[in-house]
């Protein structure tokens, strides 16, 4: 019997926070016009995209809102907004023009309450799709508390299904998944696919991980999902799938 995909503590922890987004560390309320993101309607309707892409594993769905004015890409900024709340915390593992911080994690710890963390012991982490040794370094949960495991958020350059898109072809099964679906994926390398195999080896413990692009396109990839890289044969006809 298949068993559906349940979303961790850090996957959606930030929707039980509805309309708090406007709230920084500090207690003062940020003016509207500088958070151009309603903090209940626009974390709803992203929140419910989320679940969708979440239930459906390599389906990619359009996010409805952007953060306009977030800095490196204001669709994850939409994510992290969703995903996070002062109970939560959040590593930014992408280089800093200043070498302390990155203006991402600036952006959303004000506007959430999040705390700032370790990779090793955050519950949401923003890192690339060719940084393997990140994603294996995140908490997968235990098998008592599998909801403790991280999610990861990868920004890519596309995504695409039915031939259109750029990057890898990536063949996805599991729970949710029609079989023989893929995706298309660009900025992520075999090798973390790979690792991210031998992350989610010990389901229900692992890695949640969503792949957002620079046009709100959104794919999430649960840990009861299995990932691996197509190739095409020398006939280039028939797919091979490499783990």
């Amino acid at each position: 019997m298949a068993i559906e995909h349940v979303p961790t503590r850090s996957s959606f922890a930030g929707i039980a926070s509805l309309g708090r987004h406007d709230l920084p560390t500090g207690g003062a309320l940020l003016p509207r016009e500088v958070i151009r993101f309603d903090p209940v309607g626009d974390t709803q309707s992203t929140f419910r995209v989320i679940l969708s892409a979440m239930a459906h594993p390599g389906s990619v769905r359009q996010l409805p809102v952007a953060c306009a004015g977030a800095p490196l890409n204001e669709w994850i900024a939409a994510v992290l907004l969703t995903l996070l709340d002062h109970e939560t915390t959040l590593h930014v593992g992408l280089p800093a023009a200043d070498g302390v911080g990155h203006p991402l994690a600036q952006y959303v710890m004000v506007r959430t309450g999040a705390r700032a963390a370790d990779a090793r012991v955050a519950d949401i982490v923003v890192g690339t799709g060719a940084d393997g040794d990140l994603l294996g370094s995140l908490q997968r949960g235990t098998l008592a508390y599998p909801d403790t495991g991280a999610s990861l958020v990868v920004p890519v350059g596309s995504l695409g299904e039915d031939g259109s898109g750029d990057g890898l072809r990536l063949q996805i099964s599991g729970p949710g998944v029609p079989v023989g679906h893929s995706f298309l994926a660009s900025d992520i390398e075999p090798s973390w696919v790979a690792r991210r195999t031998e992350v989610v080896a010990g389901y229900p413990v692992g890695v949640d991980i969503y792949l957002v692009d620079g046009r709100g396109r959104i794919v999430c990839l649960p840990r009861s999902s299995s990932l691996g890289v197509l190739e095409t044969d020398t006939d280039g006809k028939s797919p091979s799938e490499v783990h």
